[in-house]
């Protein structure tokens, strides 16, 4: 008969032989995913990839030693550092994070690749130095643009859900000075000699490093310093020469600074300034735009697309816009081509209605050009007519603003037209008549064959930014 203390000794025997056949077979399934995920079988290896990812604290050692060890290919060690990430992401071993780090300099191009992608996806804090340093050291473009992506992921993670780059000065924050300023010369290297993708998403960065300096130069201005807020801005622009953004706040800062001809003329060379012509006679408005009235006007033809990207992408759609004036009067005609507009989106039927929510163009009109307040105006294929005054503090505006037109649409089976005369006198601001400037924007919104927000005046991001308007001279 067992006694009572030969019964308790027992038991404990039987738990640990069972805790070391279970940890024993948890091993054994660890090396066979590993076994799985090397060989590189299709389903069977992300199948394998996947519980490797799902494993715990037993998976982290001998996953870690598969991805240090010499003879697997390369992309079964991209696959397992996915692994590890997803490992990491469970458990927070330390060791892992710094097996990925020490990964960065891997002489296999797709090791270092995918161990760029997981420090973006990680959103770390010191991803950004290290992938910054991964990025002066970098001979292969294929993981150079992996870095400068990378960056753009943890820019994101920093500035939060529905962040603008325009908004935060992102190399300030995400970098120490030495960084940021081994960062700016990398980019401008880049620009120079990258090319394709490489060179487009480095000269996105540098975008944005420009936009860090339009911003001091603002602030700067606030505080009476022209001469520092030229040079900033200066300084944006050897960056990006070609940066319709810097050269935009270059001529406005002339322009607003008693150097008028001198900002116009830059303005103009960017198209971001407009000449409106007195027409000869009124044109009637019928929505019918080659009638002789508009023949001094020559139409512009480019819209950029309202993304938050700051390099100029143009719409997929075609648009021609015609803009003039005449007595007192604001008149402009917009066309827009379809491949077909049987099912244009207009369910805005009366004043007021979300005419923005249709197929439909926006008019943006800042009269007395103080970058804050603004006149919106939208009407969609149907004529019906969305309008309402910012007075700056209330984001919304005030949609019980409603402004006096002659207008009319033209729906054809290849395009649509708006034709609208706006007396300026309602505006009660701004100068009028031959030499008057305003600022002012044009888009056009398409809904119904394409997502796409047109824009005269790129505003990288929402429309509601009167100081990224363009600008209208009357003459």
């Amino acid at each position: 008969m067992r006694t009572a203390s030969s019964t308790s000794t027992w038991r404990p025997t039987g738990v640990v032989l069972l805790a070391g056949l279970l940890v024993a077979g948890c091993g054994n399934q660890v090396e066979r995913d590993i076994e799985q995920l090397v060989s590189q079988n299709g389903a069977q290896a992300e199948a394998a990839k996947m519980s490797l990812s799902m494993a715990r604290r037993s998976a982290v050692e001998p996953t870690i030693a598969a991805f240090t060890r010499g003879g697997y290919p390369a992309e079964a060690r991209a696959d397992l550092a996915d692994a590890l990430f997803r490992l990491y992401l469970r458990e927070k071993e330390p060791r892992i994070l710094q097996t990925l780090v020490a990964a960065l300099a891997d002489p296999a191009v797709p090791v270092r690749r995918a161990v760029v992608r997981i420090l973006g996806d990680l959103g770390d804090r010191q991803a950004p130095g290290l992938l910054v340093g991964r990025l002066g050291q970098e001979t292969d473009d294929g993981v150079r643009y992996e870095v400068l992506a990378a960056l753009r992921v943890v820019a994101a993670h920093e500035l939060g859900p529905g962040g603008n780059p325009l908004a935060t000065q992102l190399t300030t924050r995400m970098l120490g000075d030495e960084e940021r300023d081994a960062f700016v010369q990398q980019l401008v290297q880049l620009r120079q000699t990258a090319a394709d993708s490489l060179r487009d998403e480095a000269l996105e960065w540098l975008e944005v490093v420009a936009q860090e300096r339009i911003e001091q130069a603002q602030n700067l201005i606030l505080k009476a310093d022209l001469r520092g807020a030229e040079a900033a801005l200066l300084e944006a622009r050897a960056l990006v020469p070609d940066s319709r953004n810097v050269n935009q706040q270059l001529g406005r800062f002339y322009l607003d600074n008693r150097q008028r001809q001198k900002g116009l003329d830059a303005l103009l060379a960017i198209g971001a300034a407009l000449r409106v012509p007195r027409l000869a006679r009124r044109p009637m408005i019928d929505g019918v735009l080659e009638e002789a009235a508009w023949s001094r006007v020559l139409p512009l033809t480019r819209l950029y697309q309202s993304i938050a990207r700051m390099r100029l992408h143009p719409t997929t759609g075609r648009s021609e816009v015609w803009v003039g004036h005449r007595d007192g009067n604001l008149y402009i005609g917009v066309k827009g081509y379809e491949p077909s507009t049987e099912g244009l989106a207009a369910a805005a039927t009366n004043r007021d209605d979300n005419a923005w929510q249709d197929d439909c163009v926006e008019i943006f009109l800042d009269p007395d050009r103080d970058y804050r307040t603004y006149y919106q105006i939208v009407v969609n294929s149907r004529g019906v007519i969305f309008d309402q005054h910012s007075d700056g503090k209330n984001p919304n505006g005030d949609s019980t603003w409603n402004g006096r037109y002659v207008h009319a649409t033209r729906v054809t089976p290849a395009w649509w037209a708006l034709e609208i005369e706006i007396p300026l006198a309602q505006f009660d601001e701004g100068e009028t008549g031959a030499g008057a400037i305003w600022g002012a924007n044009l888009a056009r919104i398409r809904i119904a064959n394409a997502s796409e927000y047109g824009q005269w005046s790129p505003t990288y991001g929402s429309a509601l930014r009167p100081d990224r308007f363009g600008f209208l001279v009357f003459e």
